[in-house]
């Protein structure tokens, strides 16, 4: 697995970890009228780039080759 980042100067804060997130999750919970706790998971959708590798490289894919 190759630990630089490729894209340096551009994206300085990208890097890859060592270790995936496993087990990592948010909850939040607001009072209802009632008095009752709602509890709800945020999403957070990203899409970083084209699948394949026609775009593999270029400056359409920001996802790490």
């Amino acid at each position: 697995m190759k630990e630089s980042n490729p894209f340096p100067g551009r994206f300085p804060a990208i890097r890859r970890r060592k270790f995936p997130l496993t087990g990592v999750r948010v909850v939040a919970s607001l009072p209802d009228t009632d008095g009752v706790k709602l509890e709800y998971t945020p999403w957070l959708i990203v899409g970083l780039g084209n699948p394949g590798n026609n775009y593999r490289g270029t400056r359409h894919n920001v996802g790490i080759a």
